[in-house]
Protein backbone atom coordinates (compact mmCIF):
# COMPACT_ATOMS: atom_id res chain seq x y z
CA UNK A 1 0.00 0.00 0.00
CA UNK A 2 1.85 3.51 -0.99
CA UNK A 3 1.47 6.29 1.16
CA UNK A 4 -0.56 9.33 -0.66
CA UNK A 5 0.50 13.34 0.10
CA UNK A 6 -0.87 14.01 3.62
CA UNK A 7 0.90 10.11 4.51
CA UNK A 8 4.10 11.08 3.42
CA UNK A 9 4.08 14.36 5.13
CA UNK A 10 2.98 12.93 8.22
CA UNK A 11 5.74 10.20 8.00
CA UNK A 12 8.26 12.94 6.96
CA UNK A 13 7.27 15.09 9.84
CA UNK A 14 7.23 12.44 12.46
CA UNK A 15 10.83 11.06 10.96
CA UNK A 16 11.49 14.84 11.51
CA UNK A 17 10.23 14.63 15.15
CA UNK A 18 12.55 11.68 15.98
CA UNK A 19 15.32 13.11 14.65
CA UNK A 20 15.46 15.68 16.62
CA UNK A 21 14.63 14.30 19.02
CA UNK A 22 17.73 11.76 19.10
CA UNK A 23 19.70 14.91 18.76
CA UNK A 24 18.27 16.47 21.95
CA UNK A 25 19.04 13.43 23.56
CA UNK A 26 22.59 13.36 22.00
CA UNK A 27 23.25 16.83 23.39
CA UNK A 28 22.31 15.87 26.93
CA UNK A 29 25.46 14.99 27.94
CA UNK A 30 27.32 18.33 26.51
CA UNK A 31 24.21 20.41 28.42
CA UNK A 32 25.31 17.92 31.63
CA UNK A 33 29.20 19.28 31.14
CA UNK A 34 30.66 22.20 32.48
CA UNK A 35 31.80 24.74 30.01
CA UNK A 36 35.29 23.92 31.21
CA UNK A 37 34.53 20.08 29.88
CA UNK A 38 32.78 21.21 26.73
CA UNK A 39 34.54 20.00 23.59
CA UNK A 40 33.67 22.83 21.54
CA UNK A 41 34.52 25.82 23.87
CA UNK A 42 36.86 28.01 22.35
CA UNK A 43 37.73 30.46 25.23
CA UNK A 44 39.55 30.20 28.64
CA UNK A 45 38.24 33.51 30.06
CA UNK A 46 34.58 32.74 30.87
CA UNK A 47 32.06 35.21 32.83
CA UNK A 48 31.72 34.39 36.46
CA UNK A 49 30.20 30.89 36.55
CA UNK A 50 28.56 30.62 40.36
CA UNK A 51 25.18 30.14 40.50
CA UNK A 52 22.74 32.92 41.41
CA UNK A 53 21.95 33.09 44.96
CA UNK A 54 18.65 31.24 43.86
CA UNK A 55 20.13 28.53 42.55
CA UNK A 56 19.15 29.98 38.91
CA UNK A 57 21.98 30.41 36.08
CA UNK A 58 24.00 33.63 36.03
CA UNK A 59 23.91 35.92 32.95
CA UNK A 60 27.89 34.33 31.94
CA UNK A 61 26.75 30.89 32.52
CA UNK A 62 23.87 31.79 29.76
CA UNK A 63 25.93 33.08 27.97
CA UNK A 64 28.76 30.66 27.62
CA UNK A 65 25.43 27.79 27.01
CA UNK A 66 26.30 25.93 23.91
CA UNK A 67 22.79 26.56 21.71
CA UNK A 68 21.66 23.82 19.46
CA UNK A 69 19.22 25.25 16.53
CA UNK A 70 18.26 24.73 13.18
CA UNK A 71 18.19 20.34 13.02
CA UNK A 72 17.67 19.45 9.17
CA UNK A 73 16.68 15.52 8.37
CA UNK A 74 19.11 14.42 5.90
CA UNK A 75 17.27 13.23 2.70
CA UNK A 76 17.49 9.35 3.32
CA UNK A 77 16.44 10.28 6.08
CA UNK A 78 19.15 8.71 8.08
CA UNK A 79 21.04 11.91 9.39
CA UNK A 80 20.52 15.33 11.10
CA UNK A 81 22.99 18.10 10.30
CA UNK A 82 22.30 20.97 12.98
CA UNK A 83 23.88 24.25 13.98
CA UNK A 84 25.72 24.36 17.42
CA UNK A 85 26.66 28.11 18.92
CA UNK A 86 29.31 28.68 21.38
CA UNK A 87 30.14 32.06 22.59
CA UNK A 88 34.05 32.87 22.23
CA UNK A 89 33.91 35.56 25.38
CA UNK A 90 37.71 36.52 24.39
CA UNK A 91 36.34 38.07 20.72
CA UNK A 92 33.16 38.89 21.71
CA UNK A 93 31.34 36.96 19.07
CA UNK A 94 29.61 33.61 19.01
CA UNK A 95 31.17 30.71 16.81
CA UNK A 96 28.54 28.09 14.55
CA UNK A 97 30.34 25.29 14.04
CA UNK A 98 27.76 22.43 11.92
CA UNK A 99 27.01 18.67 13.39
CA UNK A 100 25.88 15.84 11.42
CA UNK A 101 24.61 12.58 13.79
CA UNK A 102 22.42 9.61 12.89
CA UNK A 103 19.12 9.92 13.64
CA UNK A 104 19.86 6.96 16.37
CA UNK A 105 21.96 9.29 17.65
CA UNK A 106 25.20 7.89 17.24
CA UNK A 107 28.50 8.61 15.05
CA UNK A 108 28.33 12.40 15.82
CA UNK A 109 30.47 14.54 14.13
CA UNK A 110 31.76 18.14 13.06
CA UNK A 111 30.85 19.03 9.51
CA UNK A 112 32.11 22.37 9.68
CA UNK A 113 32.62 24.65 11.68
CA UNK A 114 32.68 29.10 12.13
CA UNK A 115 30.95 30.44 8.93
CA UNK A 116 29.66 32.52 11.07
CA UNK A 117 31.76 35.14 9.41
CA UNK A 118 30.17 35.07 5.95
CA UNK A 119 27.23 38.18 6.00
CA UNK A 120 26.28 37.28 2.58
CA UNK A 121 26.03 33.18 2.47
CA UNK A 122 25.93 31.41 5.57
CA UNK A 123 28.17 28.22 6.21
CA UNK A 124 24.70 26.36 6.29
CA UNK A 125 23.62 27.24 3.02
CA UNK A 126 26.83 26.49 1.19
CA UNK A 127 27.21 23.44 3.30
CA UNK A 128 23.44 22.15 1.82
CA UNK A 129 24.41 22.89 -1.47
CA UNK A 130 27.67 20.85 -1.42
CA UNK A 131 25.20 18.02 0.53
CA UNK A 132 22.61 18.25 -2.37
CA UNK A 133 25.17 18.00 -4.87
CA UNK A 134 26.96 14.28 -3.50
CA UNK A 135 23.72 13.24 -3.12
CA UNK A 136 22.62 13.43 -6.43
CA UNK A 137 26.11 11.97 -7.35
CA UNK A 138 27.20 15.35 -8.71
CA UNK A 139 31.27 15.57 -8.43
CA UNK A 140 31.41 18.41 -6.10
CA UNK A 141 34.03 19.59 -3.42
CA UNK A 142 33.26 22.10 -0.45
CA UNK A 143 35.84 24.71 0.46
CA UNK A 144 35.65 26.26 3.64
CA UNK A 145 37.65 29.42 5.00
CA UNK A 146 36.85 29.87 8.55
CA UNK A 147 38.79 32.84 9.11
CA UNK A 148 37.36 35.19 6.22
CA UNK A 149 34.07 36.93 5.20
CA UNK A 150 32.30 36.88 2.26
CA UNK A 151 35.51 38.61 0.70
CA UNK A 152 38.52 36.56 0.93
CA UNK A 153 41.03 39.34 1.41
CA UNK A 154 44.06 38.00 3.68
CA UNK A 155 46.83 37.18 1.26
CA UNK A 156 47.79 33.35 2.25
CA UNK A 157 43.55 32.39 1.73
CA UNK A 158 43.25 34.30 -1.64
CA UNK A 159 45.71 32.60 -3.11
CA UNK A 160 44.56 28.95 -2.09
CA UNK A 161 41.29 30.26 -2.81
CA UNK A 162 42.39 30.97 -6.66
CA UNK A 163 44.15 27.56 -7.07
CA UNK A 164 40.92 26.23 -6.50
CA UNK A 165 39.37 28.24 -9.00
CA UNK A 166 42.50 27.48 -11.60
CA UNK A 167 42.38 24.06 -10.74
CA UNK A 168 38.54 23.47 -10.85
CA UNK A 169 38.75 25.62 -14.21
CA UNK A 170 41.45 23.57 -16.18
CA UNK A 171 39.31 20.11 -15.02
CA UNK A 172 36.34 21.05 -16.26
CA UNK A 173 37.91 22.68 -19.34
CA UNK A 174 40.07 20.43 -20.24
CA UNK A 175 40.08 18.78 -24.03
Amino acid sequence: MGCGGADMAIRTGLLAGAAALALFAGALPAMARSPAQSPTRTTDAPPATQPTAGGGLSPGQLAMLERVSDPRLSPDGRRVLYNVRTTDWISNRGVTALWVVETDGTSRRLAASDGSRDFRVPAEQGLGTFSALQHRRIESRFVHVPDENHWVLKPRNWVDWQQEILDWTAHYTAE
